[in-house]
């Protein structure tokens, strides 16, 4: 529910005024979740302040769809990725494993793990679209080509994608632990004798829906 209602008033931050509202935390939660799907299939145009419905929302570089899935970021992400990977390998005739794999973490890699602990995907044809990207891009790495893709990431030192952001996702409830970060999500944590420290993971009531379950699934709370 909390997670429902940050995320709720940060989408009606910019709706606060012409609401009537000074200050956008003055939206009382019940109301941000019952409205949260709506809220995120409109925007407010900067102009006339009409509002109207979209499919998806651009909040910090990151696609939100109107589902509330990542979908559409992950699908404009992969050609972005690709289109900048053709670019290295049409621009760089080289073909050496140290200045290919310098221009491939700067310049495509980058491009594939921002804001990743966020829309980390859980759909296995996801996590493959986004793989392929670096798929590609070992393959064409000379002395490398009769390898499979596991034994070149290995030539190459590099990680699965899919690795690195469960790593990044590792490292952000770390940063949560120790209040590095703010606990945006409300992530509770206690302490065993055995394990030390361990994140609770929110419950669901069991009447939900299939897609709120799904949605429960998605998320970073549950996730990380």
């Amino acid at each position: 529910g909390v997670e429902c209602a940050l995320r709720c008033t940060r989408f009606l931050t910019p709706l606060a005024p012409s609401l009537g509202h000074s200050d956008p935390k003055s939206f009382r939660y019940p109301i941000c979740i019952v409205q949260i799907a709506e809220t995120l299939r409109y925007k407010v145009s900067s102009q006339d302040i009409i509002v109207y419905p979209v499919e998806s929302v651009r909040d910090l570089g990151v696609m939100v769809s109107s589902d509330l899935s990542w979908s559409t970021h992950i699908g404009n992400m992969v050609p972005k990725a690709r289109s900048t990977l053709s670019w290295v390998f049409s621009v760089f005739k080289t073909r050496d494993k140290t200045v290919m794999t310098t221009l491939y973490k700067s310049l495509v890699r980058s491009l594939l793990e921002y804001c990743c602990p966020l829309w980390s995907p859980t759909k296995v044809t996801e996590i493959q679209l986004i793989e392929g990207v670096q798929r590609t891009f070992t393959s064409r790495i000379g002395g490398l080509q009769h390898l499979n893709y596991w034994e070149r990431l290995v030539q190459l030192k590099l990680m699965s994608l899919q690795r690195r952001r469960e790593r990044y996702i590792i490292l952000m409830m770390w940063k949560i632990l120790h209040n590095v970060v703010p606990n945006c999500y409300d992530i509770k944590f206690k302490v065993t004798p055995r394990q030390g420290d361990v994140a609770v993971i929110p419950s669901l009531s069991k009447s939900s829906s299939l897609r709120n379950q799904s949605i429960y699934d998605r998320s970073f709370a549950v996730q990380g």
